[in-house]
């Protein structure tokens, strides 16, 4: 916010159905979760993802500096022993670097007590892939998972961010979380910016 530049983009899962139309990600995401679907859908969003960052840094179609894309991995894909490795192997196949990748976790990850999924996130971190908290306020965190997890960011969800210019509880929740951020030396994104008073909100608080 403090120049306008845009820093990254998010890979997100669409699917237009031939006779159902659109189908919303928050309808058939929960159904693939529940089989070794996700998998499937997740790989190929990566990929999928490597090759549009492939694409943009041959061209130089943007000036890309540190620009990175973010992939979303559910509790269900982090639960999977080999899923960082397999990651890191595709991203590598398309000669993209780790640090240009970001992979944003759920609340509920961090309440999951599988082994595997905290092996992953910090394979993934170790690796150079940056870890983000996504939808942050809205789930059950552990306030000691911002501390134990290399959590290099939070997302404050879209509700606060709708609800501070006129709930002034609520823009103390936004500014706390900020501060609380910052103190951590975790960056902060704020989901869901629609208007010109909103973004310019957020930039006074930092």
């Amino acid at each position: 916010l403090s120049d306008d530049r845009p820093v990254a983009v998010e890979a997100l899962a669409r699917w237009h159905h031939p006779g159902f139309g659109d189908i919303a990600p928050g309808e058939f995401i929960p159904l693939a979760e529940r089989n070794s679907e996700i998998l499937q859908i997740g790989s190929f969003v990566h990929s999928r993802a490597a090759e549009v960052m492939a694409f943009l840094r041959t061209t130089r179609s943007l000036r890309l500096g540190d620009f990175h894309v973010h992939v979303n991995a559910s509790a269900n894909e982090l639960a999977w022993p080999s899923f960082a490795s397999n990651m890191l192997e595709r991203l590598a196949s398309h000669g993209m670097r780790p640090e240009w990748f970001s992979v944003e976790i759920g609340e509920r990850v961090l309440l999951q007590p599988d082994p595997a999924v905290r092996a992953n996130v910090l394979t993934l971190a170790e690796a150079g892939v940056s870890v983000g908290l996504d939808d942050f306020g809205t789930g059950a965190t552990s306030f000691a998972s911002l501390t134990e997890l290399p959590l290099h960011r939070i997302k404050i969800d879209r509700r606060f961010v709708a609800g501070m210019l006129d709930q002034p509880r609520t823009h103390r929740i936004v500014a706390a979380m900020i501060t609380m951020a910052t103190d951590l030396g975790i960056d902060t994104v704020a989901a869901g910016v629609e208007t010109v008073e909103q973004a310019d909100a957020l930039r006074a608080l930092g």
